[in-house]
């Protein structure tokens, strides 16, 4: 936290803090409504997907455990809604500051968001997923 101007800011090393440990958590977001129909939800602009009930009770989980764990006092998020949503959940008990950084989003799955993961899944093999790129094709029309 700056001490002139009271924001967080990440830095590259608990060095650059004056620290000698840190602790760091790291939760996925709860359940969103995208993963209980198994349709592809990465990230993609103007995103409508958002926690389900049971997403929010996950988020409210999570805040259970890092109680437990001695709190918190700063999350670092995606800008995602469904990331967004889990934690503004966790920082309101917490009263701490969230940060978002586009560089925590998920997978931008093009033409594949919205469809159903089985259609990914057929197109590009899991062990070829992070080493190689999909052949380029015409994508179904969006149901």
């Amino acid at each position: 936290k700056c001490e002139q101007c009271g924001k967080h800011t990440v830095v590259g090393s608990i060095r650059e803090l004056g620290l000698g440990t840190n602790t760091f958590y790291f939760a996925r977001h709860g359940e969103a409504e995208n993963n209980i129909r198994d349709i592809c939800s990465g990230y993609c602009d103007n995103d409508p997907i958002d926690l389900t009930e049971k997403g929010i009770r996950e988020a409210e989980a999570i805040v259970k455990t890092l109680k437990k764990q001695g709190g918190i006092d700063l999350i670092v998020s995606s800008d995602v809604r469904r990331t967004k949503h889990t934690a503004e959940i966790v920082a309101k008990t917490f009263k701490c500051p969230v940060a978002y950084d586009t560089r925590l989003r998920e997978w931008n799955f093009g033409v594949f968001h919205g469809r159903p993961c089985v259609e990914f899944a057929r197109a590009v093999q899991l062990e070829k997923r992070w080493t190689e790129r999909p052949e380029r094709r015409a994508a179904a029309p969006h149901p």
